[in-house]
């Protein structure tokens, strides 16, 4: 039963994503983006409060992120860690 369980993890473990052999924890929360249509029209909400304005937001911040589309292509999600968060706040 162990065996099957360590191939399992072996098989979800990204290795380009060495976080949690860095951290020993995984992500901690995930925020999902609609994809639009180039055609679709957007509200200034959407326009001022954009993807790519909140993801250099929380860069800004010190947060740690990786992004992944959905299977089908409708959504992006984007993965996020305080960790660096809280110890830049340590340091500085």
């Amino acid at each position: 039963m162990l065996d099957r369980i360590k191939i399992a993890k072996d098989k979800r473990r990204n290795n380009r994503d060495n976080f949690r052999m860095e951290n020993g924890y995984s992500w901690d929360y995930v925020l999902v983006f609609r994809v639009y249509d180039c055609l679709d029209e957007l509200s200034e909400d959407q326009k001022k409060f954009s993807f790519k304005y909140v993801v250099n937001r929380l860069a800004e911040g010190g947060l740690q992120t990786r992004l992944f589309y959905s299977m089908d292509v409708s959504q992006i999600n984007v993965l996020n860690s305080f960790m660096a968060c809280i110890t830049s706040s340590f340091i500085g």
